[in-house]
């Protein structure tokens, strides 16, 4: 048996289950900036340090001898042949007196410095040292007024050299820059910048074909003949 009721939902449970909506997860924190890069992985990054232990042991390692006299480095050094050995600078703090001794000797009160007088490798030739010296005038020579103009174009030169370069002589002088020997045009006012026209060669030469030398008849060109009387071209 069928019959017509109104099945309320309350909660509205059934109308949320269709709907096409995301429900966040709000157990975890929101977090937009955070390191995704390959260096940054936990990985990664322990093992760089683990390579970086090394380099950074070796360089702070103190490698010196801790016996002020070594006595083992100097047998495994005599014992080879060609194998230096030094503890650091200069000799330890325990045997300086006895390097001392070794390179000066007995301290005495009046000591006389050995000097070796040499004499000239050529007994004509006069001393050549510098003599007497005089470090004021020297440190003004030396470091003189600092500059960086070319000396030529300086005030500091001290001298102005009228010629500077070597002056031609006069025939080059005047032909070198003359324009009969650089510009086309003023050889020849008639030449054209790129060579002459195609369709002027084409005309000239139908021209020739059609007229031949026509030209060169008084009755058929009487202009051409007053103009030149002696038949010139090039008048």
């Amino acid at each position: 048996m069928s019959y017509n009721q109104l099945n309320y939902d309350k909660s509205n449970n059934a109308l949320n289950s269709q709907r096409n909506c995301v429900n966040f997860d709000n157990t975890k924190k929101f977090n937009v900036n955070y390191k995704a890069m390959a260096r940054d992985d936990k990985c990664f990054i322990d093992i760089q340090t683990r390579q970086s232990i090394g380099p950074g042991n070796y360089s702070v390692t103190n490698l010196y001898d801790c016996d002020c006299l070594m006595p083992q480095t100097v047998q495994n050094a005599t014992d080879n042949v060609l194998m230096f050995f030094k503890n650091g600078n200069d000799v330890g703090s325990c045997v300086i007196d006895d390097s001392t001794k070794l390179r000066v000797g007995l301290t005495r009160r009046y000591p006389k410095c050995p000097q070796q007088l040499y004499e000239r490798p050529y007994m004509t030739t006069p001393y050549m040292g510098r003599g007497y010296l005089q470090p004021n005038l020297e440190s003004e020579l030396i470091y003189s007024e600092d500059t960086k103009v070319k000396k030529s174009c300086n005030t500091l030169s001290g001298v102005t050299i009228p010629q500077q370069f070597t002056p031609l002589v006069d025939h080059l002088s005047y032909n070198v820059q003359n324009p009969l020997h650089i510009v086309q045009e003023t050889v020849d006012p008639s030449w054209i910048h790129g060579g002459a026209n195609t369709q002027l060669i084409v005309r000239d030469y139908d021209y020739s074909a059609r007229c031949g030398k026509a030209y060169m008849n008084r009755s058929t060109n009487p202009e051409f003949w007053t103009k030149n009387p002696k038949g010139s071209l090039l008048a």
